[in-house]
């Protein structure tokens, strides 16, 4: 350098100038982290707000459904929803009279799934129904569901609980004067219909459900009503009914109906 004292101005405004841009580029650097910093207190700050937050389970954070489990409350799997459904049906048998009662009916897999339970008429309530909803909604029914060919009694409220009704001795087809003296608790009487001399002992329903025991068959009707009938062959009927195959003439098994019935032309 000829004249020093320019040298060494030179350089005094090369390294004021490097600093300048050193103390720029840092207090941007700053600027930006603080900035980052104060973004996230802010939106930490609306984590409580009462405003609705994105829920990445599927759905709002406030909801009751749709998409994803909320807040611990998702759907029950089928095995949790079996036991429940368990649990309301047994609840659900309490009766006064015979008319509270029925037979509850849920799903493939579910107990009662054949129709086979006592109830009263209230079983299926609203918290019930939300379960059997869960269960058709989640496909927790097996691929088949076979029932077995049981004898269902007609349901009836004994000791103030719903369950089968076989009050007395008769068999389908005895005399009776009420449904006390039948197994079935059903009696036909000759005051509810006089083609049936004196008393039936009966199964009403069958085929709806309702199966008809062995040595019975459902071929016969109490006003619209399909009923059981004893069975027969030629013989074995009491007085005042015919083994019959009606309408026409039949051969083998047939039924002790009332010999008068249009139903039946007695052998």
């Amino acid at each position: 350098c000829v004249r020093p004292q320019a040298c060494m101005a030179q350089f005094m405004l090369s390294f004021r100038l490097s600093l300048r841009r050193t103390i720029m580029r840092t207090r941007l650097a700053l600027a930006c982290v603080l900035l980052l910093l104060g973004c996230t207190a802010e939106n930490s700050a609306y984590d409580n707000d009462g405003g609705a937050d994105e829920d990445l389970t599927g759905g709002m954070s406030d909801d009751s459904g749709g998409g994803g489990p909320d807040g611990g409350s998702g759907a029950l799997t089928c095995d949790e929803i079996k036991p429940q459904v368990e649990a309301l049906l047994k609840r659900a048998t309490t009766c006064k009279v015979d008319e509270d009662c029925t037979l509850a009916q849920t799903a493939c897999g579910l107990p009662a799934a054949c129709g086979d339970f006592y109830a009263n008429k209230d079983w299926k309530s609203a918290d019930l129904s939300r379960l059997l909803k869960g269960w058709s909604d989640g496909l927790c029914a097996p691929k088949t569901c076979l029932c077995p060919d049981i004898l269902l009694y007609p349901p009836g409220c004994i000791n103030g609980a719903c369950g089968p009704k076989k009050a007395g001795t008769g068999a389908i087809g005895d005399a009776c004067t009420s449904g006390a003296g039948c197994q079935s608790g059903t009696c036909i009487t000759a005051g509810e219909d006089r083609t049936y001399a004196e008393g039936y002992c009966t199964i009403k329903g069958c085929g709806d459900g309702n199966r008809c025991p062995t040595g019975s068959s459902c071929r016969g009707t109490s006003g619209t009503t399909r009923i059981c009938l004893k069975d027969c062959n030629v013989t074995g009927c009491r007085k005042g009914y015919g083994c019959c195959w009606g309408p026409g003439p039949g051969t083998g098994k047939g039924w002790c109906a009332p010999e008068q019935s249009f139903l039946c032309l007695a052998r």
